[in-house]
């Protein structure tokens, strides 16, 4: 009876925010808090590193959480339930094969075949799936939403967005560090590193299978014997040239052996 009448009860949007941010927090990143402590100094600056990167990520998380549940409803708990399920399997394979959830990794799980894929079937994996994928999607169902006002909606994103802004700042000595360590600890941030790195995995592919624009064909001017000089660099580019009307005399000696530029530099193409 009191389980019943408290998935009746209507629960303020901020309150399941909070909680399904703290529950991602904690559920889904002992491996980054890890490999954060593992690489970090002690002393104070080390707990503000670690400190501030967790604030970070329940802020972060929170405003997402709010964004897509206030503005998506259904949709939006649809969109948390799958977040949920790829934090599950994921974290299953970061504890039980060590990888790294990279762009490449995320090539790997595309391109891999039932049958290669089931040979990583265990029921510690079943357990994964079930306690930290398929129970917080059974709360987001079956708890009733008080989604509140747009005045309170633009309140608690805004935050959300400055306590981000204030974390970002406090540590700002520290972002060094953290742009060093960044690929890694980037890849085991839920749900964002499957997500974002699934983007960049097919934005690879995308740029591979990219046709090729073939330059136009060469315009022979005389029937004379030419040299022709190509001009190749990231500098080389003809609005800085005195041969194409650039104000400075960039090019003395070949403008007295009377050259004819015809020729533009790539970036100019």
């Amino acid at each position: 009876y009191q389980m019943v009448k408290f998935l009746k009860e209507k629960t303020d949007l901020t309150r399941i925010s909070s909680v399904l941010s703290l529950f991602t927090l904690v559920a889904f990143h002992g491996p980054f808090f890890r490999l954060v402590l593992g690489n970090i100094e002690g002393g104070f600056n080390g707990v503000l590193i670690t400190g501030g990167l967790g604030v970070l990520m329940f802020a972060l998380n929170f405003l997402v959480y709010y964004l897509v549940l206030f503005l998506g409803r259904f949709a939006g708990k649809c969109i948390l339930a799958f977040t949920f399920i790829g934090n599950a399997i994921s974290l299953y394979f970061i504890n039980t094969y060590q990888v790294l959830i990279t762009d490449k990794m995320m090539g790997n799980v595309f391109n891999t075949r039932y049958s290669e894929a089931s040979g990583f079937f265990s029921w510690s994996a079943v357990w994964y799936l079930l306690f930290l994928g398929v129970v917080p999607c059974i709360y987001i169902f079956a708890r009733r939403f008080d989604y509140g006002s747009w005045k309170r909606f633009f309140a608690r994103t805004g935050i959300a967005l400055a306590v981000s802004l204030a974390i970002a700042l406090v540590n700002m000595q520290n972002w060094p560090w953290i742009d060093r360590n960044a690929p890694k600890l980037g890849s085991l941030v839920m749900p964002w590193s499957y997500t974002v790195n699934s983007v960049r995995y097919y934005n690879s592919v995308k740029k591979q299978n990219r046709k090729e624009i073939p330059l136009p064909d060469a315009k022979i001017v005389s029937d004379g014997k030419d040299v022709c000089v190509l001009i190749i660099g990231e500098s080389a580019r003809r609005e800085n040239f005195s041969l194409y009307g650039y104000g400075k005399p960039t090019n003395p000696l070949l403008e007295k052996d009377s050259v004819t530029a015809l020729i533009a530099d790539a970036a100019a193409t």
